[in-house]
């Protein structure tokens, strides 16, 4: 049986919860999942990010956005990069192949960025708990 949808959990704490607020689906709902449209709408609090990989063959990109951007345009999004490697690709196939959302205890989308590209920040201080939920399609 594949499994549909994952949770991950980490908390650094001094001790272990006696219960886990894991996410479910209810936590969001998508109301298109084409390449032409992504929408998104969170209904219990909102995450720190959420992300989108696509895929076609060879070919698998990761499309990131903050919680409050809860409309994408991924293929048109794709194209305007003028990608060298990808000129001349017919990405007529590209196809959603999952869909996550993550949050960083005490961190907002821009915050969160800023800490994982920061080495120097990323010795000295650790996340307080992430959680995140991904839907396989």
């Amino acid at each position: 049986m594949l499994t549909r949808h994952c949770c991950t959990l980490y908390s650094y704490g001094s001790t272990v919860p006696s219960t886990l607020a894991l996410p479910d689906e209810s936590a969001y709902s998508l109301s298109s999942t084409t390449t032409s449209l992504f929408s998104v709408n969170f209904t219990a609090p909102k995450p720190t990010y959420y992300e989108t990989q696509w895929s076609e063959g060879y070919l698998y990109w990761q499309y990131f956005a903050p919680p409050d951007s809860t409309t994408l345009h991924p293929l048109s999004t794709l194209t305007a990069l003028n990608s060298k490697m990808l000129q001349g690709q017919n990405l007529s196939n590209l196809a959603l192949t999952n869909f996550t959302f993550g949050t960083a205890q005490g961190y907002a989308y821009l915050s969160y960025y800023e800490y994982l590209t920061d080495p120097a920040l990323l010795k000295v201080k650790r996340l307080p708990s992430f959680i995140s939920f991904t839907k396989n399609f």
